[in-house]
């Protein structure tokens, strides 16, 4: 017989207590390694552990690369190695120090930011003498006269072996070469009967065996070399490295990493308080939804960063140089509202939307409105057709062909409208819309004396609001972002839409790709605030509409694209 176990309220309410009480002390613990992190960031420990890190992997590297273009040998004297390696570090640590007085030259506008910019580099040139000070103690401590001289001794006996291992390379490949000259000249003699097969086999086994010392000693001469370079490295070993602790603290030390552990951690915490002193609520419950609202606040905020970065941009006198903001400055908007060009593309823009969009949305609800009856003649044939033009298209070359050689529209906005006239998707999300209307409805209107034509008008259409106000936003966004058929098929720059001023003006800042640009359009070569502020110009129009039309949007989606 099965049991049943039930568990009381006082035993679920202990449950949540404990689960609230583990909730409460991750936060804290959160919370503490999150303060822990803001200090470190907050004392310059992880610019002095980052410095370190760049250096040795500097000193490292050209270490490496010296090596690699050594001819072997490192000197007699024992402190040989030692030296060469501190001078290693010496000169990457020059090399940076350098580079950065070089910024000191480069005085940004206002002496507020030069003072904050010079303040900088000397604080770094700091950080990099300090670190290089700490680096040539710690090889000075670990690497003494005895451990130098037995590193030191390494290197010259695999120098030695290396020498001897060309040595032998030469000669056997001389040889090689030697037997292969005899082969050859052999091959005459036998052609000529002047030598037998025997003498000439013996010949060929002695190239053999030649060929087979030569490649033994090019291995043995490979490994000799790879021993010196080996001899030559362990003086890295000598060097310090970071702990796995300051690893870690270094790859987390970013300020973000610090405030999601604080902001996660408080979460915690108030979850735990709030389940203590309101029964009602579930720990498992609230970190689920504080999980989801977590996930999509990080969407929208890496989805809004883009547009915030350049909406700061076109604010700032230095547009975001290396992500610093310059003085506040509207001078950009102020170029693009007395530049003539800007507006008129604007202009155009909206009107090839408007338009657009509206013959787009007039074709597409009476497409559907017809192939919702399902007593039309050729109905299912036409869905087909539909389905066909959904999943297969031309190409750009046929569409140019019946674009501009047969119906001749180029350099008009037909160009842009007709092609994309209806989109088959939506017809099909339409169709179904109108199909799920009433039947009743419609006969009604007919006893009242509506043909088909007032029942669409004065009948379906206000009942499809929704539906009509979906499709009219996916319309408009394709015509306002569309700038390839505006490049094809426009030849007059006054007909250009926005998104063709936008694309000129990236490519002009790209210096590489100016060639591009067709030589009978002139543009003007703009700053990076010009830049964002144009961006801006242009996309935020488009932008402005979907706050409108934000209640129908789901509703318009959905009640047309579930058959039911």
């Amino acid at each position: 017989m099965k049991k049943s176990f039930t568990l009381s309220y006082e035993q679920i309410r202990q449950k949540q207590l404990r689960q609230s009480r583990v909730l409460i002390a991750v936060g804290i613990v959160l919370v503490a390694v999150a303060i822990f992190g803001f200090s470190v960031f907050a004392s310059g420990q992880r610019d002095k552990l980052y410095t370190r890190q760049l250096l040795l992997s500097l000193t490292r590297s050209a270490y490496t690369a010296a090596i690699n273009t050594d001819d072997g040998g490192a000197g007699a004297a024992g402190e040989d190695v030692k030296a060469h390696l501190l001078n290693t570090v010496e000169t990457a640590a020059s090399k940076r120090v350098a580079l950065l007085k070089n910024k000191l030259a480069e005085t940004p506008d206002g002496a507020d930011e030069a003072a904050d910019s010079a303040s900088s580099v000397d604080g770094q040139i700091a950080q990099w003498n300090a670190q290089l000070a700490y680096v040539t103690d710690y090889v000075n401590g670990a690497m003494d006269e005895s451990t130098a001289r037995t590193i030191q001794a390494q290197i010259m006996q695999a120098n030695s072996e290396a020498a001897s291992a060309r040595e032998k390379y030469a000669a056997a490949a001389a040889d090689s070469r030697s037997a292969g000259n005899k082969v050859t000249k052999a091959k005459g003699k036998l052609s000529r009967g002047s030598m037998t097969q025997e003498e000439y086999d013996e010949l060929v086994k002695a190239q053999t065996e030649a060929d087979g010392l030569k490649n033994a000693a090019y291995e043995a001469q490979t490994k000799a070399e790879a021993n010196l370079k080996d001899a030559y490295l362990s003086a890295l070993k000598y060097l310090p490295s970071l702990s796995s602790g300051q690893k870690l603290c270094l790859k987390l030390s970013s300020v973000g990493w610090w405030l999601t552990l604080l902001v996660l951690g408080l979460e915690a915490a108030l979850i735990g308080i709030l389940v203590i002193r309101k029964p009602k609520y579930k720990p498992s419950s609230l970190l689920m939804d504080v999980i989801i609202y977590d996930f999509f606040i990080v969407l929208g905020t890496a989805m809004l960063l883009p547009l915030l970065y350049v909406a700061v941009g076109s604010v700032s006198s230095t547009g975001l140089a290396q992500l610093r903001f310059g003085r506040f400055d509207i001078s950009a908007y102020k170029m693009i509202a007395l530049s003539k060009r800007t507006l008129r593309t604007l202009g155009n823009s909206f009107l090839i939307t408007i338009v657009g969009t509206l013959f787009n949305i007039s074709v597409t609800a009476v497409t559907a409105y017809g192939l919702s009856k399902k007593d039309l003649p050729g109905r299912k044939w036409m869905m087909r057709l539909v389905v066909i033009f959904m999943l297969f298209h031309a190409g750009l070359i046929p569409d140019y062909m019946l674009v501009a050689n047969s119906l001749h529209l180029t350099n008009t906005y037909w160009a842009i409208w007709l092609p994309v006239l209806i989109s088959s998707s939506n017809l099909i999300i339409m169709k179904n819309f109108f199909q799920q209307l009433p039947e009743s409805i419609e006969e009604s209107a007919r006893i009242d004396g509506c043909n088909e034509i007032q029942s669409f008008l004065h009948i379906v259409l206000p009942m499809s609001m929704a539906s009509i106000a979906t499709f009219s936003l996916f319309y408009a966004v394709g015509h306002w972002n569309n700038y390839q058929r505006a490049m094809i098929y426009l030849s007059d720059d006054k007909k250009y839409p926005i998104t063709v001023l936008l694309r000129q003006i990236v490519i002009l800042s790209q210096g590489s790709l100016a060639d591009d640009v067709q030589p009978d359009v002139q543009v003007w070569a703009p700053t990076s605030s010009v830049k964002y502020a144009t961006i801006m110009v242009g996309t935020i129009p488009i932008i402005c509409v979907y706050p409108f039309l934000q209640k129908h949007f789901t509703k318009g989606v959905l009640m047309g694209s579930v058959k039911g």
